[in-house]
């Protein structure tokens, strides 16, 4: 959505184009989130994003040598109710997860492999390439399972990517860009080689 949101159930009408139906799982799962990221941070409404998961249907890690894939996103999906705020400190609270707190004009003290390091490495990707980087509070949600091989930390980065594109960017960020700046993040941040990402996963909905 291009405004934020106030009622989760304006959010309905986009569920059969991300999940390819509309079912009381997603609705009790959105109004969670969202109950969450409000007790939270305080705030009574959000702009909502969603970065799917992918599978690779042939191909599965050929492209850490400079192969070909074939991949397809699917309808599991990491989800964030997120808003901007005005101290330059990312703050997320990730169901399963450790608080992530990253200060994007501070030093790089994340330890490596971590969530905070991952989005440590996307702000630094967007800043290399002279994009605009700066605060927001979110609230994040995933069903796309660790450890499966459907992309959980790729949906990660491409989201908060998408965030920071959005807040700061008018949208700028192009596909590609995004990609190669996911690719940065996990290589040099969470040391994974490569990342395959799919059309639906840079597609992400705000």
């Amino acid at each position: 959505m291009k405004n934020p949101c106030e009622n989760v159930k304006n959010l309905f009408n986009e569920f059969d184009l991300l999940y390819g139906e509309n079912n009381v799982y997603q609705q009790n799962r959105y109004f969670t989130t969202f109950e969450k990221f409000k007790n939270s941070f305080g705030y009574k409404q959000a702009f909502v994003a969603s970065s799917s998961g992918r599978v690779e249907l042939c191909g599965n890690h050929t492209d850490h040598n400079g192969g070909k894939v074939l991949a397809c996103g699917i309808s599991l999906d990491t989800l964030a109710f997120f808003m901007k705020n005005d101290e330059n400190v990312i703050k997320i609270k990730s169901e399963g997860y450790r608080d992530i707190i990253v200060d994007v004009l501070g030093p790089e003290i994340e330890p490596p492999s971590t969530s905070n390091a991952l989005v440590r490495g996307v702000v630094v990707g967007l800043k290399n390439r002279g994009y605009k980087v700066g605060g927001f509070s979110a609230c994040i949600t995933s069903n796309v399972l660790g450890g499966a091989g459907i992309s959980s930390s790729a949906s990660f980065e491409v989201l908060i990517c998408e965030i920071l594109n959005f807040l700061y960017n008018d949208g700028l960020v192009d596909d590609s860009t995004k990609a190669l700046i996911s690719q940065f993040a996990e290589r040099e941040y969470l040391k994974n080689h490569a990342v395959c990402l799919t059309k639906r996963q840079l597609h992400t909905v705000v």
